[in-house]
């Protein structure tokens, strides 16, 4: 790239002003189900896949294992989630969503799709499509492996 295609706003600026515009939104919205941004999106992760393991959601959100730790021993104190021995393997705890969080899934996806809504408005469905194609390229030229691992045809990343 040459300095006449890189002129303009910062990607990873507007990038990252959205992140925390997302992390404030977030905070707001789920402060009422004792629920942190970060905690959430494991939470998330957790109703799509119950029984993930520690290290499943380390790798999916790019987080160090001190950071997983933390959220999900928080989930496990506000009754969110339990952790159960893994049957196959005897070192390894799965991470079971309780009936408390999973009462809370039908309200955690209207604060998602309120979020969605309020910054897509005013965007046509074929400026939506691509501005989700240009995000999933975007993390692909960042990683090709972590998108490798976990693009499933879906823009669910």
């Amino acid at each position: 790239m040459n300095q006449k295609e890189h002129e303009g706003p910062s990607v990873g600026r507007l990038i990252s002003i959205l992140h925390r515009m997302t992390q404030t939104y977030l905070g707001k919205e789920l402060e009422a189900f004792e629920l942190g941004h970060g905690q959430v999106r494991i939470l998330w992760y957790l109703f799509r896949h119950p029984g993930a393991k520690q290290k499943d959601v380390t790798h999916h959100f790019k987080l160090d294992k001190g950071s997983t730790s933390t959220l999900i021993s928080s989930l496990e104190k506000n009754g969110f989630v339990i952790r159960e021995k893994d049957t196959q393997d005897s070192r390894a705890v799965c991470l079971i969503p309780t009936d408390r969080a999973m009462a809370l899934q039908p309200n955690l996806r209207e604060v998602f799709d309120r979020w969605t809504v309020r910054l897509l408005h005013g965007f046509s469905g074929e400026e939506r499509l691509l501005v989700i194609d240009l995000l999933e390229r975007m993390i692909w030229n960042a990683d090709p492996e972590f998108y490798k691992r976990h693009h499933h045809g879906q823009a669910k990343i």
